[in-house]
């Protein structure tokens, strides 16, 4: 990826594409190849190459930089013949993470004993479709005050995350040519 990046001709803001070699290369070096590098780097074969100790959590955070070349590839997808059709999918996708980080507090108001007593993947699966249903403005069943609380609080930010959610399909779609 690193040396295809350097072949890649440039799109100015007017719409000219300069392929000149050497100008792909400088743009590239001062803006993402950094990144690009890091990320590409086999992080835990270095470690392991210098005989360095390290815990394993750390290894994966020192993964991270592969997240920022979703951003471009983001950005990419914008530009394409279906970019309307590529937004409503992120929507989409932002409604699931939204439940998912919904579903993670799940088990911390939870009270139910046999929760706990599941497998980790039943209790994600359990906590992902709580998170969802919440979203969707639906009540759970049960009478503790912690979880009343935590309905009311992720019902209350349903409703605005909806109202955005929705509208911006709105706006998406009456933009589209047909």
């Amino acid at each position: 990826d690193l040396i295809f990046n350097f072949f890649t001709v440039l799109v100015d803001e007017f719409g000219f594409i300069d392929s000149n070699w050497k100008n792909i290369a400088a743009k590239y070096l001062k803006g993402w190849f950094i990144i690009d590098f890091f990320a590409s780097m086999p992080v835990d074969l270095v470690f392991i190459a210098l005989e360095v100790n390290i815990n394993p959590r750390l290894l994966k955070f020192l993964k991270a930089p592969r997240l920022f070349r979703i951003g471009r590839i983001l950005k990419y997808l914008e530009n394409m013949e279906y970019a309307n059709a590529v937004r409503i999918g992120k929507l989409y996708v932002l409604f699931l993470l939204i439940g998912h980080w919904i579903g993670c507090f799940y088990p911390l108001v939870v009270k139910d004993p046999n929760f706990f007593k599941l497998g980790f993947i039943d209790m994600y699966i359990e906590s992902l479709y709580t998170g969802v249903v919440l979203l969707m403005r639906e009540n759970l069943e049960g009478n503790d005050d912690d979880l009343m609380l935590f309905q009311v609080c992720t019902i209350f930010a349903a409703a605005c995350l909806n109202a955005v959610i929705f509208g911006s399909m709105t706006v998406i779609i009456q933009s589209m040519d047909f």
